[in-house]
């Protein structure tokens, strides 16, 4: 490792060396991000195999991660497309329109409109334009807390019963 840094160093010079040193230091925190990742998977399990079983932990972790991966996946795939040049300056172009609204939420937006949950239907509709909006980041950020207030709403509901 510390050939691969000094062998990048030593060839590099301007700007270059500032590409260069970039690269490891940004090298260096992917490294200790997935670091991290392990240790928050290892403790998560740790702290969820007593309360809910083995299995079932693995299970929710392991779905937790496949979560973000599609969220990602999703976020990058749709960032590509609008980050793609175009050929026509932006004078020219047309007025962007608004992606459309997915059948299954036209229908549910239809279905709370017609038995007068007219709160519901408005919190459906500002959060599908939020999440139109949103970055990829801000998208992972808010599924994150959402998981975390399921899980405390949960959890409360469970203590109660018992």
């Amino acid at each position: 490792m510390q050939k691969l840094f000094a062998t990048l160093l030593t060839e590099a010079s301007g700007h270059g060396r500032k590409l260069a040193i970039f690269m490891i230091v940004l090298f260096s925190a992917v490294l200790l991000g997935l670091v991290g990742v392990g240790f928050l998977t290892a403790g998560a399990y740790l702290w969820l195999a007593p309360r809910y079983g083995a299995m079932e932990s693995a299970l929710g972790i392991g779905a937790f991660f496949i979560v973000v991966a599609v969220i990602a996946a999703v976020a990058a795939s749709t960032g590509q497309n609008a980050a793609a040049p175009s050929a026509a300056p932006d004078a020219a172009m047309p007025p962007k329109e608004p992606a459309p609204t997915p059948p299954a939420i036209d229908s549910l937006l239809q279905a709370l409109q017609e038995n007068g949950r007219d709160n519901e239907r408005l919190a459906l509709l500002a959060t599908t334009e939020a999440i139109k909006n949103a970055s990829p980041l801000q998208l992972v950020a808010t599924s994150l807390v959402a998981g975390y207030i399921g899980g405390q709403m949960i959890k409360q509901v469970l203590t109660k019963k018992k």
